[in-house]
């Protein structure tokens, strides 16, 4: 089950990643709705994550380009949840 889940999210990182699209899953994200939540600022995230503070803006918004499985990972990870949940869509 778990080599299932890795192959998808391999698979979804190739194809938005290598590729250079922006699939529509990062769009749909609840990173805004947890760290507000949990009294988290776009700074303190980036500070927590090493991620720049306009680059989590650009995430939160599904804007950006190129998100890293590592960033995601980083930014689930600061947030103290998985990346499906953040990414609800992800592995449909």
């Amino acid at each position: 089950m778990a080599q299932n889940k890795t192959r998808r999210i391999f698979h979804f990182y190739v194809e938005t990643v290598v590729h250079g699209g922006v699939a529509m899953d990062l769009k749909i994200n609840r990173i805004k709705q947890i760290r507000r939540k949990q009294d988290i600022t776009q700074d303190k995230l980036g500070e927590i994550t090493e991620i720049d503070q306009s680059d989590i803006s650009k995430i939160e918004r599904g804007v950006i380009q190129g998100l890293t499985l590592i960033n995601a990972a980083k930014i689930a990870k600061a947030l103290g949840h998985s990346i499906e949940y953040i990414w609800p869509h992800l592995l449909d």
